[in-house]
């Protein structure tokens, strides 16, 4: 007498429904988790230009306005950097906010990169 057909095409939307409803929140959730951090990874890529250009020099190097990066919890951009060759920062990446001739006083280790 009634037919049945109506109400199986009801369900099979429903599971349609259900699925993209779910493929959209996990879609959603995926692309909201990559944003947020993106002064972080600028100021880190900027730090690993900076480590390219100074290279393995331990004389100060004038870091090109696209390499000055900022690290907290300082507000002023560096703009010299080196590989230390003094104590207590031997071996470490040290960078001042100074420009020449005072450039390579005042560094500190950078912890960016």
């Amino acid at each position: 007498m009634f037919s049945r057909k109506g109400q199986g095409s009801l369900e099979y939307l429903l599971l349609i429904g259900g699925a993209v409803l779910v493929a959209a929140i996990v879609i959603a959730l995926v692309i909201s988790s990559g944003t947020g951090s993106g002064d972080i990874t600028k100021k880190r890529a900027n730090c690993l230009n900076a480590k390219v250009q100074v290279g393995n020099s331990t004389t100060c190097v004038t870091l090109t306005v696209a390499n000055r990066f900022v690290e907290a919890p300082s507000t002023d951009p560096f703009a010299t950097c080196r590989i230390s060759n003094t104590a207590p920062n031997t071996g470490k990446f040290v960078c001042s906010t100074w420009l020449p001739p005072n450039g390579c006083t005042n560094e500190r280790p950078v912890t960016t990169c």
